[in-house]
């Protein structure tokens, strides 16, 4: 049940007006109802693997809140490698077995393990992600260990952001659980705007830019030069929209109800270095790994000895944290090197500060700071679009092709079939809202006076416009969100 479709526009209408018409009391039970009706959309077997996790997760948190020293750190390992085992499980068996096959063969060994099609159960990578880390914080003692199943349920179940994040912390969206969100207006209208904001950068600028991209990348090796270029610099456009965009109907839906989910992105692509990037981009998984991966690596190095943390060994870590966050959106080498290459960008970024200074006085441009600030936002921009490739690509050896084809100016490709007009308008909505980054911070901050454009007549015009384009040109076949597949 996609957010763009109308099973779930009914299901949305239907939810909303009984969880302001119950009473508190019921109004929790009615929403996890809600939440699994949701989830069993998909497929409904998943709900058993969700609620077992569920289950693990109530009792082992209890049971670490009360043990001290070597039982305590027992049951939280327990913790983790149940969880890291259903997302390894499911997620990485079938990677593995591929990786490892090929290696055993060199010496005449076959693989012990057999070969399963594992199907990853839908939004896995981010719930397992929110258990581990209600974990990691009761067995740091920076909360307690829930004590209602209903509230945990409802953490870790939530319709908004199960699928496809915002990744919640336990001790910001828990209490809220706990709350008696009564019928607010602005919250409803404010979440309404952000649902509709996200919806047309699904429908429109995403669903649209996807069937240029689409038809070159599909056909490795079929395209050259100048396709091959606008497809890469579309696929940045289109996956920022289509992730943003859920992030933003996410938001929106939690809103209505009263909830509050963390901000996801930031208009990434204004970054001026890749540090910044990251800082925008999937902040919360970002964070995630800030906090429970790159800590855990100064831990397991202060404990094999280490007394601080020297610039060579925050290089190193890095460079893991990226190439777990690699894997972590795909069970593929080409995922990894994608990773891999963040991380090198991230590290080259301090490495490199004093060449940059020292070129910017050589050239003069640390005179003109309009042009220093553009150059840096054209760099960037280009370096995650060139990480793209790999991400898009699938494989290592498609993204190598494309990358030699695009300086292949003298191929005759072929013809592609798309609506240019919708291409067009795709586009450059897409650099007006950017452009007017005030839009999105007014509906979140929920003032009115941020910015010219955010005037009551514009604003009212600006919606009037988005309608239009999304009748005229939404894409409302059934397409699922890119970041289903993590």
């Amino acid at each position: 049940m996609l957010f763009s479709s109308i099973q779930f526009f009914v299901f949305f209408f239907m939810l909303i007006a009984g969880y302001y018409a119950f009473p508190y009391r019921l109004r929790m039970p009615f929403l996890l109802l809600a939440n699994c009706f949701f989830y069993m959309s998909f497929a409904p077997v998943l709900i058993l693997l969700l609620f077992s996790i569920i289950v693990f997760d109530y009792v082992i948190t209890l049971m670490i809140e009360k043990s001290t020293g070597f039982t305590k750190n027992i049951l939280f390992s327990l913790g983790l490698l149940f969880n890291l085992g259903i997302l390894g499980f499911y997620k990485y068996y079938l990677f593995f077995i591929i990786t490892l096959a090929p290696f055993l063969a060199i010496f005449n060994i076959s693989c012990p393990f057999p070969v399963i099609n594992v199907v990853l159960p839908i939004g896995l990578s981010f719930y397992t992600f929110q258990s581990i880390s209600y974990i990691v914080d009761v067995y740091r003692g920076e909360m307690s260990a829930e004590k209602s199943f209903l509230s945990l349920s409802l953490y870790l179940s939530f319709f908004a952001n199960i699928v496809s994040g915002p990744i919640e912390r336990a001790q910001n969206l828990l209490p809220q659980f706990k709350t008696d969100h009564q019928y607010n207006y602005d919250n409803v209208v404010q979440g309404a705007k952000l649902f509709y904001v996200g919806l047309f950068r699904k429908v429109v600028i995403a669903d649209n830019l996807a069937k240029y991209v689409n038809q070159v990348y599909d056909n490795n090796g079929a395209y050259h030069g100048m396709p091959l270029i606008l497809a890469s610099y579309l696929f940045a456009i289109q996956i920022y929209c289509d992730f943003a965009g859920y992030s933003e109907m996410a938001l929106g839906l939690a809103k209505a109800l009263g909830y509050n989910l963390t901000l996801n992105f930031n208009s990434p692509y204004k970054a001026k270095s890749i540090p910044e990037f990251w800082k925008k981009w999937h902040i919360s998984l970002t964070s995630w790994f800030r906090d429970y991966l790159f800590v855990a690596l100064e831990y397991i190095y202060a404990f094999l000895g280490g007394e601080t943390i020297t610039k060579t060994r925050w290089y190193v870590n890095m460079l893991v944290v990226f190439v777990v966050s690699g894997l972590w959106h795909g069970a593929g080498w080409s995922f990894i090197v994608w990773g891999l290459l963040h991380g090198v960008f991230l590290i080259s970024s301090p490495l490199l500060k004093n060449f940059r200074e020292q070129l910017a006085a050589l050239t003069r441009i640390n005179k003109a700071p309009r042009i220093r600030s553009a150059i840096a936002l054209f760099t960037t921009f280009h370096l995650v679009t060139f990480a793209w490739i790999f991400f898009r690509s699938g494989t290592i050896s498609a993204a190598f092709t494309n990358i030699v084809n695009i300086f292949d100016f003298n191929y005759n490709s072929n013809s592609i079939s798309v609506n240019y007009l919708a291409l067009a308008i795709a586009v450059s909505t897409f650099l007006f809202i950017e452009l007017k980054g005030s839009i999105k911070t007014s509906i979140i901050k929920h003032s009115s006076n941020t910015s010219v454009f955010l005037t009551p007549v514009l604003r009212i015009a600006f919606y009037v416009i988005i309608t239009v384009l999304i009748l005229f040109f939404g894409q409302f076949e059934a397409t699922n969100f890119i970041y289903f597949q993590f």
